[in-house]
């Protein structure tokens, strides 16, 4: 018996609905590359400053020094999807909802 960490398998696909996601994003590829459009690709960031602490053997316990945990960062960032240019938005402890057009 050894002492282990647990891991994740990642979920099935589900092959219907990433082909109707294909069949809706290939259009508005093409309006993109035709200048009609700019699509963007965005995705959000949540940086933690804190420790991070995960398991091993040992004979007592220890402790290591950390801060609170109460700074955050979040980053919304976004890259064109046609030309690759990256766009990235930083905030400190915000708590609103972002909508896309102010990127």
């Amino acid at each position: 018996m050894t002492f282990r960490k647990t891991a994740v398998l990642p979920a099935k696909a589900d092959l219907e609905k990433q082909e109707e996601f294909k069949n809706t994003l290939e259009p508005e590829i093409a309006r993109a590359k035709a200048g009609e459009s700019v699509l963007l690709f965005m995705d959000g960031v949540h940086f933690v400053q804190a420790a991070f602490l995960n398991y091993l053997w040992c004979f007592t316990q220890i402790f290591l020094r950390s801060p609170s945990g109460r700074k955050r960062w979040n980053v919304l960032g976004a890259c064109n999807a046609i030309s690759g240019q990256p766009y990235a938005r930083c905030y400190e402890n915000c708590s609103c909802r972002m909508r896309g057009n102010q990127l």
